[in-house]
């Protein structure tokens, strides 16, 4: 199995994650490892597709994790307990830097748009609108220090870090 390269996934991820599949017996069960655009982070996510299994997407992180306070599990949590519809984290693989999470397709809320009909919009919309209600009213109900997002002050310091990084 080759996983496909990109020029933003350096070779050390690549063999981390490799190491991985090897570990948990996917190595030879995989017909394709593809990395996913990146987003605004230091983690990397690849979709893995293995034979007779559902695709899995792969976070790989920078580094080793620690999964107990990694900011990725933790608004997790929260976001089970309102509940709202997210990707289970199905395994994670700590020393390697690996976080494991149940692929929820590659088709994006505006392709579907684009494609489906009026009917369906409305459906789709009046359910985003029923999720944005849920996340407000048991968001305010579970706020605590606990959870990270909670902790979060859009400040000058913060902004200025978050531009920074962009």
């Amino acid at each position: 199995m080759t996983i496909a390269s990109s020029h933003q996934v350096t070779r050390e991820r690549r063999k981390r994650l490799q190491l991985y599949l090897d570990r948990v017996g996917l190595s030879d069960q995989t017909t394709s490892v593809v990395p996913l655009m990146d987003d605004a982070s230091d983690r990397r996510y690849f979709r893995v597709t293995p034979l007779r299994k559902p695709s899995l997407i792969i976070a790989v992180y920078k580094g080793a994790i620690d999964y107990a306070t990694l900011p990725f599990v933790n608004v997790a949590k929260l976001l089970r307990q309102m509940p709202v519809p997210i990707p289970n984290i199905l395994d994670h693989e700590a020393s390697l830097g690996v976080l494991v999470l149940e692929d929820l397709g590659n088709v994006t809320i505006q392709e579907h748009m684009q494609t489906e009909l009026n009917q369906d919009h409305v459906t789709l919309y009046r359910k985003a609108v029923s999720l944005i209600e849920v996340l407000q009213r048991r968001g305010r109900s579970l706020a605590s220090p606990i959870y990270f997002p909670f902790g979060l002050v859009l400040d000058v310091t913060k902004l200025t870090r978050e531009l920074d990084f962009f």
